[in-house]
């Protein structure tokens, strides 16, 4: 029997207001700065617009680091640049998301599916999700080794990630291997992405690579993580302790569904510099990144794009909607 995961640390999200969004954020903030190789994660919550009213972010630049996010809920706008060092895996809950990059790639996603961006040597996007959005993401640094990989997309359905189906649960294998399922999706850093649906009760067991770090983030009902049962709620983050354990365990409360992303990764035990939408190893990187973006010298290399063509249906495991939150 391999040893079992405790939790370690319970933080409860700050809540702020970025543009027509509410943002439940448990790091980085003063209390945490990381859990390597996730240097950042928040959960957007819905926010419902008139007709006309989505708004986004104007195109801001970032360099150096890796963002998944999930998203959901009809149509807003986010555009952005991205620049070295930065995979974006985004995971679809609800609604569409339609992109496009200054190199002529364009795509749509609907509820379910999932897009990976490596932004490498630079690549300017926008995003337009629907209004009442919600979102959960998380942002990776990358190793230094990879910061100048050419910028690539892929687009892959909804029927191509992996779902593991239990007595009580769902799982969904967004990265990474769980379950002798491999994900279609593969970041350049090791990680797994899980997104667990249980059923009111319910016992999920999963044994976590040791050498990854993890934390658990709750964006649906309450349940018991970890080796001592700890409660979580939604919109904490539990961090598991680095033990060398494998086995993870988590419990869905009797009274209600519990609904979490698992995020385990290899940490990249390097120095971070953090302004603005860069994140890189020193300060002279970071002003180096914004003479780069002053100059015009970014986007330099088109992005290869992958589309995934195999969409049939749509999938729903649950059978009751065509979401899945």
């Amino acid at each position: 029997m391999p040893v079992e995961r405790d939790v370690k640390d319970i933080v409860q999200s700050l809540v702020s207001q970025e543009g027509p969004y509410t943002v439940e954020r448990p790091f980085p903030t003063n209390r945490l700065a990381q859990v390597d190789p996730f240097i950042m994660f928040d959960h957007m919550c819905p926010v419902t617009f008139k007709p006309d009213e989505a708004v986004g972010a104007p195109l801001h630049p970032h360099r150096g680091h890796v963002h998944l996010c999930s998203r959901g809920n009809e149509r807003s706008l986010i555009r952005g640049l991205h620049y070295n060092r930065f995979e974006a895996v985004t995971v679809m809950l609800q609604g569409e998301l339609e992109h496009r990059d200054s190199m002529g790639n364009k795509g749509l996603l609907r509820a379910g599916d999932v897009q990976r961006l490596t932004a490498g040597s630079g690549v300017v996007h926008d995003e337009g999700p629907s209004p009442n959005m919600k979102r959960l993401g998380g942002t990776i640094e990358s190793f230094q080794r990879f910061k100048l990989a050419d910028p690539a997309y892929q687009d892959v359905p909804k029927e191509k990630i992996p779902v593991i189906i239990m007595n009580k649960f769902i799982v969904r294998v967004i990265a990474g291997e769980a379950f002798g399922q491999k994900a279609v999706v593969n970041t350049k850093v090791p990680i797994q992405l899980l997104d667990v649906h249980m059923e009111s009760g319910a016992e999920f067991k999963h044994n976590i690579p040791p050498e990854m770090n993890a934390f658990v983030f709750v964006y649906r009902g309450e349940g018991r993580f970890g080796k001592s049962h700890q409660p979580g709620k939604s919109g904490q983050a539990l961090i598991l302790d680095t033990t060398g354990a494998a086995s993870f365990t988590a419990v869905a409360n009797t009274e209600s569904n519990l609904k979490f992303l698992l995020l385990a990764g290899q940490p990249i035990n390097e120095p971070i510099a953090r302004y603005g939408p860069f994140v890189m190893n020193t300060y002279d990187e970071i002003e180096k990144a914004f003479a780069d973006h002053a100059a015009g010298k970014m986007v330099l290399v088109k992005p290869k794009f992958e589309m995934e063509t195999n969409r049939q249906h749509d999938y729903d495991p649950t059978n009751k909607d065509s979401s899945i939150v």
